[in-house]
């Protein structure tokens, strides 16, 4: 046998299979996992708005910095309890919000907060949260104040 020949056998042919399924299957879960991660990012389960005056703004997180809003909708007065009875007291109704990297409406939710206006904040709710993306599933897009 000549040394021509020995490095132009192609082996087990079984083997040489095995690894195209084994890499095949790998990229095959590597495509899904990619395709999950962008589907979660640019996907949304539903939107709206919701209206009060906005408390709170503030960037957080270890890695991956977000900015996290709290809006307050108002006051419960006079709740009922489990037998119809009037409960004391006042409840406030706090939305939990999160903003894109949009400067625009940072720049109107810092303005709402200065003036103390009540606002109409537009958002789109997304399936799951993602660290990157923020703290919450409402990722509030627009801002307006309402008169």
């Amino acid at each position: 046998m000549t040394s021509n020949q020995a490095t132009t056998s192609p082996g087990n042919p079984l083997l040489h299979k095995l690894k195209r399924i084994f890499l095949g299957m790998i990229a095959f879960v590597f495509v899904v996992a990619i395709g999950t991660v962008f589907f979660l990012m640019y996907a949304t389960y539903g939107e709206g708005y919701r209206v009060g005056t906005i408390l709170k703004m503030s960037k957080k997180g270890v890695i991956f910095k977000t900015w996290e809003g709290e809006l307050s909708q108002g006051f419960l007065e006079g709740a009922q309890d489990d037998v119809g009875a009037v409960a004391g007291g006042v409840a406030t109704r706090i939305w939990y919000f999160t903003v894109n990297k949009d400067e625009e409406v940072i720049t109107q939710i810092n303005n709402a907060i200065d003036s103390n206006k009540k606002v109409k904040v537009y958002y789109k709710e997304k399936y799951r949260i993602l660290p990157w993306i923020g703290d919450t599933r409402q990722i509030a897009y627009k801002v307006e104040e309402v008169h």
